[in-house]
């Protein structure tokens, strides 16, 4: 009888990962920077999977059979704004309210007008040929969602993911409660060093190709003086590159940035021969290793991009 009594424990004690892994919360996640912040809050108590892949297009990349029953599947689903990821609204249709998290409506948050008409994802060079063709989806749009780029949103959304996580499994709140807090630690802790860090080049006036840093820019108090243009609308006539080139000249600007699936051909184009840097700038931070630090590192990442091309003479 002892003997059985024991393997059962033994058996009991060797399924407990196994269980413990089916009770993670199945949660999911449309684009990098919301990845970064919800698997920072979850932890281990959650199975996060992001519904884009790093490497794909957002225009090109088909939901498969699976995306589409991991989604009906999920517990939560968290995306910036039905506007950014335009191209999953379709497939969220059937996804109850409740379901959607939608962190644009995250309280004390600040939103920015949008500068220009532009879409959210980075695109390849048949992603501007695809729109040049169809046009702009986005183009009554007011706000600019890129906002996951000032830290003190990123704290307010960090909040939102918070409660909607303790709202589905309450047990949990102490551990969600406590990794909010060391995630919101951190992030404050890099905001002051990259204010310090960028202190010496405030005063200094840059341009970029594609709006999609104003959340960083305005927040750190950094001089950006326009916007060359819609990135993707960017047509390749002799008279939009001319236009281009001439707003890049007349700045006398030392700094351009732009983000790096930007038609080099095009860059090339309208910058050969001036005194600029190029920087490249991935807004999503798509190359950041996966950690319970990745959003902090994104902040860190994009200040050392500025500051490289602010400073370079």
């Amino acid at each position: 009888m002892k003997r059985i009594v024991l393997s059962l424990a033994i058996i009991a004690a060797l399924s407990a990962p196994i269980l413990q892994a089916k009770e993670q919360l199945k949660i999911l996640s449309t684009i990098k920077p919301v990845h970064s912040l919800v698997s920072a809050i979850g932890g281990d108590l959650v199975s996060v999977e992001q519904i884009i892949p790093d490497n794909a297009s957002p225009h090109h990349y088909s939901l498969k059979p699976s995306d589409l029953r991991k989604i009906n599947k999920a517990e939560l689903i968290f995306r910036i704004d039905p506007e950014l990821e335009s191209f999953l609204n379709k497939s969220f249709r059937s996804v109850s309210e409740e379901k959607l998290i939608t962190l644009s409506q995250a309280e004390k948050l600040t939103l920015l007008e949008a500068k220009a008409s532009h879409n959210h994802e980075g695109h390849d060079d048949e992603d501007h040929e695809e729109h040049e063709e169809k046009g702009d989806d986005h183009e009554n749009e007011a706000l600019d969602y890129h906002l996951w780029l000032n830290p003190d949103n990123a704290i307010a959304m960090a909040n939102s993911i918070r409660d909607s996580l303790i709202n589905i499994a309450p047990e949990n709140t102490e551990q969600f409660t406590t990794n909010t807090q060391q995630l919101t630690a951190s992030i404050q802790k890099t905001h002051q060093e990259i204010t310090a860090q960028l202190k010496d080049v405030r005063g200094v006036p840059f341009l970029v190709m594609h709006d999609a840093w104003q959340y960083f820019t305005s927040h750190y108090q950094l001089k950006q003086l326009g916007t060359i243009s819609a990135q993707e609308r960017l047509k390749t006539s002799a008279r939009a590159l001319s236009e281009a080139r001439a707003a890049i000249k007349d700045s006398n600007v030392k700094c351009l940035l732009a983000e790096p699936n930007l038609k080099q051909r095009t860059l090339i184009t309208i910058t050969e021969s001036l005194p600029i840097n190029i920087t490249h700038i991935d807004p999503l931070g798509r190359e950041i290793p996966e950690s319970d630090q990745a959003y902090p590192q994104l902040l860190q990442y994009t200040a050392d991009k500025i500051l490289s091309c602010l400073k370079q003479k």
